[in-house]
């Protein structure tokens, strides 16, 4: 790992830490580099702000999660890996989930969705017609994927994650039903 990714990781850690006892806005970048025990400059050659601090935790992680594994996880397996990561760092993800404005980390967990919901719709659609061209096949992942960023955003707040992974084969054959219905609805249209 170059010296580059080390410091990164380690003011990431720094800011983790300061969020489990301090409210986000009220985190500056002075305290997150003394807590990383960093000098304050080091900051500005990695990072803008500290929103953009959290936009790299973000995506670092959740690439760890999802597209490192996409093309070797069931889907079944991403999800629920994907909620117990979730559930291992519930309060800083609950709490960049509360971000509002341009800043908003929803956006960016609906594309991590999209691409596990794309998975289980192209082995779905292995079996059938549906295709990336249909506008069928951009509704579904558009809808489901706004399913599941909202269903793993309530896990951090209201749901139990044993309930939630029990629940992942209703979730995928959701989805596929989706599919069988966009299917029969085409050949239907077709006659």
């Amino acid at each position: 790992m170059g010296n580059s990714l080390i410091t990164k990781k380690k003011i990431a850690l720094s800011l983790k830490r300061l969020m489990m006892a301090t409210p986000f806005e009220k985190i500056s970048i002075v305290e997150i580099m003394e807590n990383a025990n960093i000098r304050r400059q080091t900051f500005y050659s990695h990072f803008l702000d500290k929103y953009d601090l959290v936009e790299w935790i973000f995506q670092n992680e959740l690439n760890e999660q999802i597209y490192d594994n996409l093309d070797y996880v069931s889907a079944e397996n991403l999800l629920a890996q994907l909620a117990y990561f979730l559930e291992s760092n519930q309060e800083f993800y609950e709490k960049v989930f509360e971000f509002n404005g341009q800043n908003n980390f929803q956006h960016y967990f609906y594309v991590y969705c999209q691409s596990i919901v794309t998975k289980i719709i192209k082995d779905s659609c292995s079996k059938s017609s549906l295709n990336e061209a249909d506008e069928a096949y951009d509704f579904l992942i558009d809808y489901h994927s706004r399913a599941l960023s909202i269903s793993y955003q309530q896990l951090l707040s209201e749901m139990d994650v044993a309930t939630f992974v029990k629940n992942i084969p209703l979730i995928i054959k959701t989805i596929r039903f989706g599919v069988q219905g966009a299917n029969q609805e085409r050949k239907l249209n077709q006659e």
